[in-house]
């Protein structure tokens, strides 16, 4: 498996090629980590908030519907700070 690295500065996340096809590291990592492929409706979150933290300890697979409603609360908590 050949692989180098670069950084999705639309997104923030680290990205890699591994065999000439461009994946989110986070996504490679959870996925080598569990030892199977993601599903669509499975997201890798950064459970500190930095895109750029690919140590397993901080990634946790969540569904597509738990992570969207986690940042939406969070967005509603930030809003009423403010």
């Amino acid at each position: 498996m050949r692989s180098s690295q670069e950084v999705n500065f639309m997104t923030q996340y680290k990205a890699i090629k591994v065999n000439g096809v461009k994946r989110d590291e986070h996504r490679h990592i959870m996925e080598n980590h569990i030892g199977r492929k993601l599903s669509r409706n499975e997201v890798v979150h950064h459970k500190n908030g930095d895109k750029s933290d690919n140590r397993i300890e901080n990634l946790e697979i969540m569904s597509l519907s738990e992570h969207s409603k986690m940042h939406m609360s969070q967005r509603c908590v930030s809003k009423e700070t403010k």
